[in-house]
């Protein structure tokens, strides 16, 4: 980096400058792309310093302070001297003029005669020039460019200077009968600033006071005769002769500062805008009893060009044959809308999807990026990067169109087309101006943001200047130096409409940022380019924590595989670098995917492409922002804004603009004198995205037209703002731009302060809305193309003639791109039909009869002219004959289908007006007619008659209805059996009927049945004991007779009881029977007696045993079947048994008596309980 020196005057002004006018608020914003932090401007002597005079607001001559008197030495000289051996006194004066003859705090005096000057540049400190009479006294520069640098006070009087300039640094020039003549400021390497032909000065301190002087034949870029940027300027009775600005100002250009204007004369004076006088000052301004004659303007103003001025006065003056493209007197402009209808369009028409992304890829490579530039020691990398992305995309724009035919039908692509065959010479064509967006987008420009020139900047200072059509210019017309300041608005070559930020939501998520250069061309990048980052500056970059932004560069591409040093995986972008070829490789390097500045994840600050798909030239942008400086956030997921515009003359509304933060759904209203006219909704991407109408809103002039934004997001939704607090100038004002949070209150913006949202502060701002007309209808041409989609079967290369005909109109503007609105009239034989354009294209399928066809389309529009075409369909037809046969089966005819030609088409039958079809398949069809009713059934079978000329066939088959059967038998069953009771539908042959519904009667409850495939239907029978009725009938159904049976049902119980009585000691016995009446065998019974349960068993017979050890006497029995829960009671005597007892004695004499008692039961059975006593 190179840093030049200063003299100390200079550096303490600009220190000082700067230290008042750069933003506090741009100190740490990411986005700021600048290397050159110990950047100073050259202070050569071709170099110009410009500084804010915002603090300035005294008119020159009031309120100043008189310097102290300085003793002066007197000088003199006489060009008639005999010789030049003088010594500068009264009585012995020098013959010549030269620089060493200048003292400081001096006086020079100069009799009549002319003095030829020939240094380039001379310094003057406190010095005073004073002639014998101005018409004979002259100084002459002679050969090429001169100028005298004065400084603290200069004072010249009655003298005339030819070809001499002179610049003021915060200094006083006091001059009183004074002519300028022929002088032209430098204009530095044919390219750089030239400003004050005569008289440039700048500083705040800076003070100009003429009186009755005069200015012939002078010229600069900026001023044709005086250049003041800041300080004081007092013009009074002086004259403006055929002076020349070529930019602004013929005469005068006022930057900042304060102009007093009175009693001068301006005579053909020209420049491009004011061809007298052009005045931006934040302060005021006074004009007065002036006269403007024959002055020239090539675009606005003949004579006075004033720039949203306030607090000035122009009054009492004349204006005579003064001339203009626009305003051939006095404009004063007091907005931001702008004009410009002469420019070429470029457009990307996007119709292949990238399906894989390859692990190389470099734009450079195909010819799509433009040579390598150098910024040299301006701090402009925001402007590159910017502009070489720019490049690429109108390249991508050029390769695009022609492949699409679109540059060879318009004249204005001729250049460019020449070039396709030669990429070097085109890639040298595409080559726009960084000079003069890094200059309008700064401190020095009306359009400008309060940022010093060639001291950094961000992607916002460049989209903004893009977005308001400040630019962009080709590089020839305003070619870069690195240190001038100040640049013309030029007609633009192009306009951007819309910009795409990209993000990542790692470091790896490359997928759209690739995705994104191969569609639309190089990225601008912001990143950090520190010394101690792991980088080898210029050969690759790798930030692993210092995430901080101070360079910016265009992607052209990446590598997947390459390894950079340092960095935690493989991969890096392929960045094209703006310091030259000899930097880094050939002026490329590789900026890590690891790198933590650039394309940070989570964040779409810092990277976007341009996309250039807009399809329609715009005339003019109704706009109040210069740029987006932030957004206006609150803590709600959906906010409205609106801005209000006046429309200055009959024009289109056709597309507006926004910015979007994040990922946004949107609603768009348009309201012309507060008539809904216009509404639209979708999704955007973060971005600055033009919304194309489609159909165009007309607009008269006085109209007034909003654009009313609703949005939502994800968090906390923040619209974009332009703000007076960033910004040199602004061009809005109160009751244009309104915010709502219900879409129904609406606060003012122009005062809106608020600070409530973490990190933002709002005093006042603008919605970012632009509008965009058109002047006149877009003109289109509309294709007819009469399609025919029927193909003759016996010769597949003859389809014209058959049907059915697509008929489509397409329909493209003057640009060649398809229309996306209003509507296709079609006129076919009379018959009127109105169809939507979607993408270029309105599309009608009919099918006809035989025979010619006439038919127009008309295109029409709001905004568009109409355009119409015309053509015509002749039908054919195809010849054959056509038989068929029925058979009958139950309801149901089966219909085979006989072509006489192999035809594969639709045959279409018809029965009783109901419509089926079957395709054929070469010549034959068959089908099922199904359900078909009762009786006579009349079939029309048909092809169809645009088509083929073929018979009909007619005929009819009649469905006989046949009788029907439901049998059921009685059924014996038991208690709560469940049985599955069956019953079955038949036709009268005996053939089951499926599907079916029957409906039965049972124990007072009517239900329904429905037959299976085997034309069977089931019934549960759950009853309690007794005798039930069964009845069920069939209602009959299409060729089925209705039916009817019944049956009796009889439940028993399944428990059978023995008797009552039981001997002790016996066994009670019960038998149980199952759901089909018979015994239940080796079952579960449950018997309950004396209060305790008893399971047992039944046997093999059905019979359950429970012996009954209990006491004689009555006992309650409860028995439960458990096969079919039916529970039984009864009561039961256990009887005492009887007994007969007898004894055998046995004695003798000799032994005792054996006495034997034997206990019989009454069955005679021996008992073995008990004693005998």
């Amino acid at each position: 980096m190179l840093k030049k020196k200063f003299n100390a005057i200079i550096i303490l002004s600009i220190i000082l400058s700067l230290l008042v006018i750069i933003p506090a608020s741009f100190a740490a914003d990411d986005n700021v792309a600048s290397i050159d932090d110990n950047l100073m401007i050259d202070d050569s002597i071709d170099d110009v310093l410009i500084s804010d005079s915002a603090d300035s607001d005294l008119i020159a001559g009031e309120g100043e302070d008189i310097p102290e008197e300085v003793p002066k030495m007197d000088i003199y000289f006489n060009s008639n001297a005999l010789d030049d051996n003088g010594n500068g006194s009264i009585d012995n004066p020098y013959k010549t003029f030269s620089k060493d003859r200048i003292r400081e705090n001096s006086i020079l005096h100069f009799a009549s005669g002319i003095y030829n000057y020939t240094p380039y540049s001379t310094n003057v400190f406190n010095v005073s020039i004073y002639g014998q009479d101005s018409s004979n006294t002259i100084i002459n520069g002679i050969d090429d460019y001169h100028r005298f640098d004065f400084y603290e006070t200069f004072n010249i009087e009655n003298i005339s200077f030819v070809n001499i300039q002179f610049v003021g640094m915060g200094s006083l020039l006091n001059a009183s009968n004074v002519n300028f003549y022929n002088s032209t400021a430098l204009e530095l390497d044919n390219s750089g600033t030239s400003c004050g032909g005569a008289i440039y000065c700048f500083g705040n301190d800076n003070s100009i006071i003429l009186n009755n002087c005069s200015f012939y034949n002078n010229y600069a870029l900026y001023g044709g005769a005086i250049f003041s940027n800041g300080g004081n300027v007092s013009i009074s009775n002086c004259n403006f002769i055929n002076n020349t600005g070529k930019y602004y100002g013929g005469a005068i250009y006022q930057l900042y500062g304060n102009l007093s204007l009175i009693s001068s004369a301006f005579d053909k004076n020209n420049a491009n805008d004011g061809g007298a006088v052009f005045i931006f000052s934040k302060n005021g301004f006074f004009i007065e009893s002036n006269n403007f004659t024959n002055n020239i303007a090539n675009s606005s103003a003949g004579a006075v060009y004033t720039f949203y001025n306030q607090n000035y006065t122009i009054s009492n003056n004349l204006y005579e044959n003064n001339s203009a493209v626009n305003y051939n007197d006095l404009y004063e402009k007091s907005d931001l809308i702008v004009l410009s209808d002469n420019y070429t369009f470029f457009r990307l028409n996007l119709t292949d999807e990238i399906d894989e992304i390859p692990s190389y890829y470099n734009l450079s490579e195909y010819g799509m990026v433009t040579t390598v530039k150098n910024q040299r020691d301006g701090g402009n990398c925001w402007a590159f990067a910017t502009i070489a992305s720019l490049e690429s995309a109108i390249i991508k724009a050029i390769y695009n169109m022609n492949s699409s035919g679109l540059l060879n039908d318009y004249d204005e692509y001729a250049d460019i087309l020449a070039l396709l065959n030669d990429p070097e010479n085109l890639t040298s064509l595409i080559d726009i101006s960084e000079e003069n967006m890094k200059n309008l987008a700064a401190l020095y420009s009306p359009y400008g943001w309060d940022w010093t020139t060639n001291d950094g900047g961000n992607d916002r200072l460049a989209i903004g200047y893009l977005a308001s059509w400040l630019g962009p210019v080709y590089d020839v017309d305003d070619r870069y130096t690195g240190s001038s300041v100040l640049s013309p608005v030029l007609s633009s070559i192009m306009h951007v409409q819309n910009v795409f930020y990209l993000n990542r939501n790692n470091y790896t998520d490359n997928d759209m940022i690739k995705k994104a250069i191969m569609d639309y061309g190089a990225a601008y990048a912001s990143l950090g380019m520190h010394t101690n980052s792991n980088a080898d500056i210029g050969t690759y970059v790798y930030n692993s924590a210092d995430a901080s932004c101070n360079h910016a560069v265009a992607i052209v591409g990446w590598d997947d595989d390459i390894n950079i040093p340092n960095a935690p995986g493989k991969g890096a972008w392929i960045a094209k670098n703006s310091w030259g070829n000899n930097s880094g490789n050939n002026g490329y390097f590789y900026l890590s995917y690891y790198d933590v500045s650039s394309f940070k994840p989570g964040s779409y600050g810092g990277a976007f492409v341009f996309v250039l798909n807009t399809t329609i030239k715009y005339d003019k942008n109704y706009q109040y922002d210069l740029a987006l400086t932030d957004y206006f956030l609150n803590e709600t997921d959906t906010v409205w804004y609106k801005n209000v515009f006046n429309a200055t003359q009959n024009e289109y509304l056709a597309a507006v603009s926004t910015y979007f933060q994040k990922e946004t759904d949107w609603e768009l209203s348009v309201y012309v004198n507060d008539v809904l006219k216009s509404t639209k909704s979708g999704f955007s991407t973060p971005g600055y995205w033009t919304i194309d109408l489609f159909e165009h809103v007309p607009l008269n002039v006085g109209d007034i037209f909003e654009v009313v934004f609703k949005i939502n997001v994800t968090g906390d939704a923040g619209f974009p703002i332009s703000e007076k607090v960033s910004l040199n100038n602004v061009f809005y004002k109160e009751a244009i731009s309104f915010v709502s949070y219900d879409g129904e209150n609406w606060e003012d913006l122009y005062e809106l302060e608020w600070k409530g949202y973490s990190g933002h502060t709002y005093n006042s701002q603008v919605a970012c809305i632009k509008a965009f007309t058109v002047f006149d209808v877009i003109s289109t041409v509309t294709s007819l193309n009469v399609v025919y989609e029927g193909v003759n079967p016996f010769n597949v290369s003859d389809h014209e003639g058959f049907n059915p005909v697509n008929i489509i109109a397409y329909v493209t503007n003057q640009y060649g791109n398809p229309v996306n609105c209003g509507k296709v009239i079609f006129n076919i034989s009379g018959e009127i039909i109105s169809v939507n354009v979607s993408n270029g294209v309105a599309k009608l399928t009919r099918v006809f009869d035989n025979g010619v066809y006439d038919i127009f389309a008309e295109f029409v529009a709001f905004g568009y002219e109409s355009s119409s075409d015309s053509s015509s369909a002749s039908i054919k037809r195809i010849s054959l004959n056509m038989t068929a046969d029925i058979s009958v089966d139950l309801d149901t005819a089966l219909v085979n289908i006989y072509l006489s030609k192999p035809i594969n088409d639709i045959v279409y039958i018809i029965l009783d007006n109901e419509i089926c079809n079957v395709s054929s398949i070469d010549g034959r069809a068959s089908i099922n007619l199904t359900n078909r009713s009762l009786g006579l059934n009349n079939i029309r079978i048909l092809l169809d008659d645009s088509i083929y000329e073929c018979n009909e066939v007619v005929d009819s088959f009649t469905v006989e209805p046949k009788g029907t059967n439901i049998g059921c038998s009685d059924l014996v069953t038991v208690y709560n059996s469940g049985y599955e009771y069956k019953v079955r539908l038949t036709d009268e042959d005996g053939n089951p009927i499926r599907g079916r519904e029957l409906v039965y009667s049972l124990n007072n409850l009517t239900d329904t049945l429905v037959t299976d495939e085997n034309g069977e239907a089931s019934l549960y029978i759950n009853l309690n004991i007794g005798d039930y009725p069964f009845e069920i009938r069939y209602g009959g159904e299409k060729v089925y007779i209705n039916s009817s049976n019944n049956a009796l049902i009889t439940v028993n119980t399944s428990i059978l009881l023995s008797g009552e009585n039981y001997l002790y000691g016996s066994s009670y016995t019960v038998n149980l029977l199952n759901k089909s009446s018979e015994p239940l065998a080796n079952h579960e019974v449950m018997i309950i007696i004396a209060g305790e349960t008893h399971t047992v068993y039944t046997d093999e017979d059905g019979t359950a045993k429970f012996n009954l050890d209990l006491a004689p006497g009555e006992y309650d029995v409860t028995i439960i079947n458990t096969d079919t829960f039916e529970e039984k009671n009864q009561t039961i005597n256990v009887l005492a048994i009887n007994t007969t007892t007898t004894l055998d004695i046995v004695y003798d004499r000799t032994n005792p008596v054996n006495i034997t008692a034997h206990v019989l039961d009454q069955f005679g059975n021996p008992v073995d309980c008990g004693e005998v006593i």
